[in-house]
């Protein structure tokens, strides 16, 4: 009986430990889990980084071939963050083009990091406050791949697109289907 004391207190010391080092486990592995899922393969990596080059392409041919010419606006507004973590906010204006329509994020937008980026049209579609928020995909038209996550950024599209989509425009991650941004216009 002398010994029960000691053991039962030894037992219940390992059984502490042993839990605590199960939690910390599994925790470990939530958190590798986690870190996972917001990188792309190299694949993917890859061909998202030659769309962005692609876009930063376009941007720059857009900025030489309007300079500082005023083009009608059709619409303006802000962007909306919509899910919790993840936000874009910011100034958005859309340019009357003839036949396209500029979209022209302002100085003051911002976007969260993600993996995969993009500015897209979307056709209205019921956003709630569900975390993540994620859209019908068959309903969405990528513009381009985010050329950066702030400041002001243009971007083309043909004006049948734009207004066929209800002037939707949302930055989306297409890795994970999540709207950070939804813009609403005035």
């Amino acid at each position: 009986m002398k010994f029960t004391a000691p053991i039962m207190l030894l037992l219940f010391a390992f059984i502490l430990v042993w839990c605590t080092a199960s939690q910390d486990d599994n925790t470990a592995k939530t958190d590798k889990v986690t870190v996972q899922k917001e990188v792309l393969t190299e694949k993917q990596a890859a061909e998202y980084e030659a769309e962005k080059a692609g876009a930063q392409e376009t941007q720059a041919q857009l900025e030489k071939t309007l300079g500082d010419t005023e083009l009608p606006v059709l619409a303006s507004g802000i962007f909306a963050g919509i899910a919790s973590g993840h936000n874009a906010e910011g100034w958005i204006t859309v340019k009357d083009n003839g036949d396209t329509v500029i979209i022209e994020l302002g100085e003051d937008f911002v976007s969260d990091k993600g993996p995969d980026l993009f500015l897209i049209l979307t056709q209205n579609q019921l956003l709630t406050g569900a975390d993540p928020v994620q859209l019908d995909t068959s309903k969405i038209l990528k513009i381009d791949p985010l050329v950066s996550l702030s400041g002001r950024q243009m971007y083309e599209v043909s004006k049948a697109d734009f207004e066929a989509n209800n002037y939707g425009v949302a930055i989306w991650c297409n890795q994970f289907n999540v709207v950070f941004g939804w813009a609403v216009f005035k």
